[in-house]
């Protein structure tokens, strides 16, 4: 199983309902091919750095992540996602 996973900190501008509204679109994106699962929900690590939501996606394989990454939904999403983030982190877990 692959998980993507992304923590995102938000710019002042960005209110609670906004992005709450563009995170939970996510969910949709669990139909693309090979994925298993897009979950979203907020950060109650105490080591956070300020990165208050996550959005993480399991998928069947690498090619599964990469159909993620290029679905045109994804990408509308993450554009939307790029104008209310102050920063992001990406990370891909390849299991071992």
């Amino acid at each position: 199983m692959y998980v993507q996973i992304s923590l995102l900190r938000w710019k002042d501008v960005a209110t609670e309902e906004s992005a709450q509204e563009v995170l939970a679109r996510y969910r949709e994106l669990a139909d693309i091919d090979g994925v298993v699962e897009v979950t979203v929900g907020k950060n109650r690590s105490p080591w956070s750095a300020g990165y208050t939501d996550v959005i993480l996606v399991r998928a069947e394989d690498q090619a599964a992540i990469e159909r993620y990454r290029t679905d045109p939904r994804r990408k509308q999403l993450a554009a939307t996602v790029d104008e209310l983030e102050e920063h992001g982190i990406g990370v891909v877990l390849e299991p071992a």
